[in-house]
């Protein structure tokens, strides 16, 4: 299934169906590009630094990843924070709870030549087990 593509301007209403019926969507041109560029500069040294500790056949061995991205760019916050990402999250999340948190903030390079990753839940971690939600 392809994956449905919507401009920064698109009502979330168009974007939480796509989420609904296909699992995912893109916005493009979402986030201004300075601000991209920022926070990748902030995770450069990190990703070069630390980006290697968790690979394996899993995570794979051309892609690096660095935990707590808050503490790393404070400026990442513009985006775990961004309006469109909190709308979306509250349409699919509040149906099924009161309230929700984020259990994980990682920033993940994939370089290229990487082999896929076989599809899975990160839920792993979490002992909780919710009739109906996948």
């Amino acid at each position: 299934m392809p994956l449905a593509y919507f401009d920064a301007d698109a009502p979330n209403t168009d974007v939480v169906a796509a989420l609904r019926r296909d699992g995912a969507a893109a916005v493009t041109r979402q986030v201004d590009p300075a601000l991209c560029d920022a926070i990748l500069a902030d995770f450069r040294q990190p990703f070069d630094d630390l980006g290697r500790f968790d690979e394996g056949e899993f995570n794979g061995y051309k892609t690096l990843r660095i935990g707590g991205i808050l503490g790393v760019s404070q400026r990442a916050s513009e985006l775990v924070g961004h309006q469109r990402a909190m709308a979306m999250a509250d349409a699919i999340l509040l149906e099924h709870c009161d309230n929700y948190q984020i259990g994980s903030l990682t920033g993940i390079e994939i370089w290229p030549g990487e082999t896929a990753q076989m599809l899975h839940p990160d839920d792993g971690v979490y002992p909780v087990r919710l009739p109906g939600v996948q």
